[in-house]
């Protein structure tokens, strides 16, 4: 999310372009594995380098389909445009981050569970 949000503040306030944007926000997010292979040239469009890059990263799948969606759109609009875009991307980035904490609350509740079954299984066992 902040990811987005940086992109956001960026091509609002600079208006930086594609190269310059992603070199700003790698420095940014080093922990994020697809900037290695990220490199821009003249052979390639800059939406296929972008999608290669993140096909092949650890990102959660959503994730990169929302991250590769986005990167196919900027650079084509106006400022306001690509800041409408990232806004739009920042909704469904926030909806896959909520479905996630859902999730992980349910499977909590129920390793829990599960744990209490094993130790109940093993008290029995040892009676």
């Amino acid at each position: 999310m902040q990811f987005l949000k940086d992109c956001d503040i960026y091509i609002r306030y600079q208006n930086l372009p594609l190269p310059e944007l992603f070199a700003q926000l790698a420095e940014h997010y080093p922990e994020f594995d697809f900037w290695e292979k990220l490199t821009f040239n003249f052979d390639n469009l800059p939406e296929q380098i972008w999608e290669n890059a993140l096909t092949e990263s650890n990102l959660p799948k959503e994730a990169c389909n929302i991250l590769i969606h986005l990167g196919n759109e900027l650079g084509k609009t106006d400022i306001s445009g690509q800041i409408a875009i990232l806004d739009l991307y920042q909704r469904q980035m926030q909806n896959v981050l909520e479905n996630y904490q859902t999730e992980c609350g349910k499977k909590s509740r129920l390793f829990r569970s599960l744990g209490w079954l094993g130790g109940a299984m093993l008290i029995i066992l040892f009676i």
